[in-house]
């Protein structure tokens, strides 16, 4: 038998070609999938987030006119506080699930996902009674010149003065989004782990452990990526959605996904 050697230019362009052949081999097949999953949230998705956000925008108008009339708003709760909160609630959701306290549990996990709604009302709000209050004070002392960002502070104290970079800046502003967004996987990735071990014997068995396979690497892959774009953010905030609102909605999207 003869044996080919390859050089190592022959192996890299070899790799290169047999890469471009896989490619345009799965290429069709993934433009197979885009348009399906492109049906699927035309025709099956987009009608139920009208309803969706019809809903949504009722519950954010009501809780935030009860925050508005309110005499007092602890300042200890805040939209980090239900984040946090609502996290801390897996153990006796894992725990229940154990127990097969499957009312209970449904009720919890309930709770937690208008949890995630509510913080962003309170976030809103909170934000709004910041700005109110810089304007009260900037009406208050007009001849005092008052920078939006904490890098551009004049220091006029007579002694050194610690300025944060633009990177600390931009993870402080943006902490709220990424703390949410990773308090989100670290509630549903247990359950839906524990959930593998409830899967009952039928035929759909292998159907049940792909899905929640699937979903567990899917939100695992996004807290990669989330943790690695807030911790090399290089000042820049992310890029705003244009024509689309979601202000008043629980649907919530940015720069990272």
């Amino acid at each position: 038998p003869q044996h080919i050697y390859l050089s190592t230019p022959s192996k890299f362009l070899f790799t290169v070609h047999l890469i471009s052949v896989m490619n345009s081999a799965l290429q069709p097949i993934f433009d197979i999938i885009d348009g399906i999953v492109e049906l699927y949230l035309q025709f099956i998705i987009k009608p139920f987030l009208e309803f969706h956000d019809i809903f949504y925008a009722s519950l954010n108008k009501f809780f935030r006119s009860q925050l508005d009339n309110a005499s007092r708003v602890p300042e200890w709760f805040t939209a980090n506080f239900i984040t946090y909160l609502r996290t801390a609630l897996v153990f006796p959701t894992l725990i229940m699930l154990s127990w097969k306290w499957w009312v209970p549990v449904s009720i919890m996990i309930i709770s937690v996902d208008f949890g995630d709604f509510l913080d962003g009302v309170v976030a809103r709000y909170w934000i709004d009674m910041r700005k109110a209050a810089k304007k009260k004070k900037d009406d208050a002392a007009k001849d005092k010149v008052d920078s939006d960002d904490d890098s551009f502070e004049v220091v006029s104290i007579g002694r050194p003065q610690k300025i944060a970079s633009w990177s600390s800046n931009c993870r402080a502003k943006s902490y709220g989004g990424f703390v949410d967004a990773v308090c989100d996987k670290v509630y549903v990735v247990p359950c839906w782990i524990f959930l593998l071990s409830t899967i009952p014997g039928t035929r759909l068995r292998a159907v049940q452990y792909a899905t929640l396979c699937c979903l567990i690497l899917a939100e695992a892959a996004s807290g990669t990526v989330r943790f690695r774009a807030y911790f090399t953010a290089q000042g820049v905030q992310a890029p705003s959605v244009v024509g689309l609102d979601f202000s008043t909605s629980a649907v919530k999207a940015d720069g990272i996904g």
